[in-house]
C-alpha cells in the first residue's frame, strides 16, 4: 500500500483569500442581522399601531351597538304603543256600532 499524499502546505496566497472571504461573509452577515433587526422593529411598530386602530374601531363599534340597541328598544315601544291604541280604537269602535274604518282608526 501506498501512504496517501500530503497536500503541499497552504500559501500566504491563499491564506490571504481565505482570510478575505472570512472578513466578506462576516460583514455580509452583520448587514443582514442589522436589515433582520430592523425589520422587527418596524413590524412591532405596525403591530402597536394596528393594536391601537383595532382598539378604536372596537369603540366605535361598541358605541353603534349601543345606539341601535337603543333605537330599536325606542321603536319597540312605539310599535307597542301604536298597537294597544289601534287596538282600542277599535274595541270602542266596535261597542259603539260604528264600523271601524281606516279613517277612524287614525288618530
Amino acid at each position: 500500500m501506498t501512504p496517501p499524499q500530503s497536500s503541499p502546505p497552504p500559501s500566504y496566497a491563499d491564506v490571504d483569500a481565505d482570510t478575505k472571504r472570512l472578513r466578506d461573509h462576516q460583514q455580509t452577515r452583520e448587514e443582514l442581522l442589522g436589515r433582520v433587526h430592523g425589520l422587527k422593529n418596524e413590524l412591532a411598530e405596525w403591530r402597536f399601531k394596528m393594536d391601537g386602530r383595532v382598539k378604536d374601531y372596537r369603540g366605535e363599534l361598541s358605541a353603534l351597538k349601543e345606539t341601535l340597541a337603543s333605537e330599536v328598544g325606542a321603536l319597540r315601544k312605539d310599535l307597542e304603543e301604536t298597537s294597544a291604541r289601534l287596538k282600542k280604537q277599535i274595541l270602542v269602535g266596535d261597542r259603539d256600532g260604528a264600523s271601524s274604518s281606516p279613517a277612524r282608526l287614525v288618530r
